[in-house]
């Protein structure tokens, strides 16, 4: 998550004053760009696309409490239903 977040602000902010601040080493952010996701990360993308097929975008922010309004809302597999809607939303 913490590679994610640098990654997705490395134009806004310096890369090594984000690990530092996170607690990374800017090797290891460096080194998660070279990698491919892991087995468990394409499983969750996987489960993910499976349950938005099945439920629809809208039922999904229905049962999460949160608006539908065209955007969606990204999830956490394995968090509890209350706590599962996050803050950071992704235009579709």
């Amino acid at each position: 998550m913490k590679y994610a977040w640098i990654q997705e602000h490395d134009d806004s902010f310096a890369v090594g004053t984000m690990c530092d601040v996170l607690g990374v080493s800017t090797s290891g952010y460096y080194g998660s760009l070279q990698r491919k996701p892991s087995a468990r990360a394409k499983r969750h993308e996987r489960i993910k696309r499976c349950v938005v097929e099945v439920l629809g975008l809208a039922r999904i922010h229905r049962y999460l409490g949160v608006p539908w309004s065209g955007m969606i809302v990204d999830f956490e597999l394995g968090s509890s239903p209350g706590s599962a809607a996050r803050t950071d939303w992704v235009s579709w």
